[in-house]
């Protein structure tokens, strides 16, 4: 990670990839609630072939000791028929999470 300003509105997170790719999001929404907590990153500079991102992470309070976490996902590829080729690659990076939050709450 090159810069990560945190996960309020207005910070940014920039991440070089594979290839020198790079990968700008913007935090454009941050609220906390009862029901828990969220923010919403929008990609402004996405390796290819990602042209549009915008990425909802939620954590919703389940009870006093237990919460879910939920991410809501909308890209766009460019040229489109790329856009299912990328699901199984976002899949498998999203799939992952589970198990390493939980390895670092137990900690």
């Amino acid at each position: 990670m090159k810069r990560f300003d945190g996960c309020k509105k207005g910070d940014e997170v920039h991440i070089e990839l594979l290839f020198a790719q790079q990968w700008v999001s913007l935090m454009t929404f941050e609220e906390t609630n009862a029901k828990g907590w969220s923010f919403i990153d929008e990609g402004k500079t996405l390796p290819w072939p990602l042209s549009n991102w915008k990425h909802h992470h939620r954590v919703d309070k389940i009870s006093s000791t237990e919460s879910e976490i939920v991410d809501d996902i909308h890209y766009e590829c460019s040229p489109s028929w790329m856009a299912p080729v990328v699901l199984p690659i976002l899949w498998s990076v999203f799939a992952i999470r589970p198990k390493r939050y939980k390895k670092f709450f137990k900690d």
